[in-house]
């Protein structure tokens, strides 16, 4: 026995199938075009995962590990050992302002020690100690550290700021170096 469909009857099939399979797909996020930017003398861009503490977003996107002096335009500093510098973004995803603490955001030894920022490598750059960060913006700086000659990096410890979760931000979050 031998069924038989009128040509309509298959056309009207293979078109709810096509309706049926573009229904569920999802569809691509729009995305900001940002134009891309030569890394500085010595420095390697970083292809690293972002990772969040709250409501604030971290992205490594520069990173240069042994810097034997940092020149600036009232000063030139030496380290007592090497100079790392990170190049970070940080993104607020919260409905609120955030103040972000750049003095707190450590970097973290294959020993397991932290260090903080370099006081005097901050002032020359003019690094601010702090930052008011608004919901959905975003801010990149960069951070210096003066790590003993020995020491190899292999983390960033970050604090994005005080939240309802978190409301003496003393959780911090870890990011890994390249």
């Amino acid at each position: 026995m031998r069924l038989t469909v009128p040509a309509t009857g298959v056309a009207l099939l293979l078109s709810l199938a096509a309706a049926c399979s573009d229904g569920g797909s999802p569809k691509a996020q729009a995305t900001y075009d940002l134009p891309a930017r030569t890394v500085r003398e010595g420095e390697q861009a970083a292809h690293v995962p972002p990772v969040s503490d709250g409501d604030t977003q971290f992205t490594l996107i520069g990173y240069t590990p042994a810097l034997p002096e940092m020149v600036g335009s009232h000063a030139d500093v030496r380290p007592n050992g090497v100079f790392v510098r990170v190049r970070l973004v940080a993104v607020n995803n919260g409905r609120t302002s955030t103040t972000l603490d750049l003095t707190r955001q450590r970097i973290v030894t294959a020993g397991g020690a932290t260090v903080l920022p370099d006081y005097n490598a901050r002032i020359v750059k003019r690094v601010p100690d702090k930052v008011e960060i608004g919901p959905t913006m975003r801010v990149e700086f960069d951070l210096w550290y003066d790590l003993p000659k020995n020491a190899k990096a292999t983390a960033l410890r970050l604090y994005g700021g005080i939240t309802l979760m978190d409301m003496k931000d003393e959780q911090g979050v870890d990011l890994r170096l390249p």
